[in-house]
């Protein structure tokens, strides 16, 4: 295996994750349904101070759902990108030292497998440090009870306006909470009554 070889594979992974990324983040874009009906009820609204009110509170929604929805995205590929990263890396350096098709030097081999397995390592251990899972998960949680409160509210002729910004606030900070692992953070499989304080 010569440089060109592993070159030309190192641009192609590049450009499979990129385009990956890509399209990852076009899955949630402005189009979002919940995003198109908070827009379509907000544009319905007349002038007066009840729906001027109304039609911020579905702006202040459409706006947090894209980004909360985006954040979760963006944990998410970085979570799921590393664990599979490191597994394949590590499965890689075993693979390395194991199959002799490849016209490597027994030093280049043992190198190479090393290397990989460093990488494998790393990975693990930033996704762990940084507490990746957690910021995905508290994300999309946040994400799915904005859209339940916006589809309650596109579901009301009269929505109450103070009683959902308060609920968007208090979704926002467990949000917040859980990311810095607060109490509001439970471990994978734990509730938030049983979780430590």
């Amino acid at each position: 295996m010569n440089f060109s070889r592993s070159g030309l594979w190192t641009i192609a992974a590049v450009l499979v994750a990129s385009a990956a990324w890509a399209c990852w983040r076009l899955g949630f874009a402005p189009d979002d349904p919940v995003i198109q009906a908070l827009s379509t009820r907000a544009r319905g609204l007349s002038a007066n101070a009840d729906d001027a009110r109304l039609k911020e509170l579905l702006d202040t929604l459409r706006i947090n759902f894209h980004v909360t929805r985006g954040d979760a995205a963006e944990w998410s590929g970085v979570f799921w990108g590393m664990s599979f990263a490191g597994i394949a890396a590590s499965a890689a350096a075993g693979l390395v030292l194991k199959i002799e098709s490849f016209e490597l030097s027994d030093p280049v081999r043992k190198d190479v497998a090393a290397l990989l397995a460093f990488l494998a390592t790393v990975l693990a251990g930033v996704s762990t440090t940084g507490d990746f899972q957690r910021k995905w998960q508290a994300n999309r949680v946040a994400a799915a009870k904005v859209e339940r409160l916006a589809n309650t509210l596109l579901g009301q002729a009269k929505p109450d306006v103070e009683a959902a910004y308060r609920e968007l606030a208090d979704i926002e900070f467990e949000r917040s909470d859980t990311i810095a692992g607060g109490k509001s953070a439970a471990a994978p499989g734990q509730s938030k009554a049983s979780a430590p304080a």
